[in-house]
């Protein structure tokens, strides 16, 4: 990842097959899963850290959140 004032350039890889599984987990759809791990990557490039019980959940809140104002109809 290349940051400075203004500009991030970064690359994020997801495995469908990593998505597939986690949705069966969560009882999710595939489509849900996969746009909780486009959010989480994004809100990693905006800081947030997911490494201890209070970030995990902090954000999980945030991916939550996100998931909600997209999916919203």
């Amino acid at each position: 990842m290349s940051t400075n004032k203004d500009t991030i350039i970064a690359e994020a890889y997801i495995s469908l097959d990593r998505v597939r599984e986690n949705a069966l987990l969560e009882n999710s759809t595939l489509q849900k899963e996969l746009h909780r791990v486009i959010f989480h990557g994004v809100l990693h490039l905006c800081g947030y850290k997911d490494k201890g019980k209070l970030a995990k959940a902090n954000m999980r809140k945030m991916e939550n959140k996100l998931l909600n104002q997209y999916f919203k109809k």
